[in-house]
């Protein structure tokens, strides 16, 4: 997943990497991501962060990361989070997150989680090869295909 908070300062992003990187399910799958310094401009900007997420709940502790992020803060922002297939976007707003109760809020990360953890397009797959059936003895292997 790549994060993007438009509008917001590096450290923001350093806040949010940082504030992402203390849940034990993302620790060491935050990376930041700098971008190349323009002509004049001292040093690179951090532009974005790429979170690695791995099966199972992954995904609904960096959505409940970033809403608990968003709601600690005191100014308004905006987060853009990416899949990496390029096919979902999301676009988060603090102004929008504040105002949900508890129950509309696990609503709300119940919903983006399904729309970031569905099943990517065949295109945007890694391994190309179809599937290897089951063999004999191992489970799914007496189902009909």
């Amino acid at each position: 997943m790549a994060i993007r908070l438009p509008g917001s300062t590096t450290d923001d992003l350093r806040s949010l990497q940082a504030w992402l990187a203390a849940e034990d399910e993302l620790r060491g799958r935050v990376e930041p991501i700098e971008q190349t310094p323009a002509p004049g401009q001292l040093g690179s900007a951090l532009d974005t962060l790429i979170v690695a997420l791995g099966p199972g709940g992954a995904v609904s502790v960096l959505l409940a990361g970033l809403i608990s992020w968003i709601r600690s803060r005191h100014s308004d922002v905006d987060i853009t989070v990416e899949r990496r297939d390029g096919h979902t976007t999301i676009r988060l707003s603090a102004r929008r997150i504040r105002e949900l109760n508890a129950a509309s809020l696990r609503d709300e990360i119940d919903q983006l989680g399904q729309a970031l953890s569905g099943p990517l397009p065949p295109a945007a797959s890694a391994d190309p090869s179809p599937p290897v059936p089951p063999r004999r003895g191992q489970p799914g292997a007496n189902r009909a295909p």
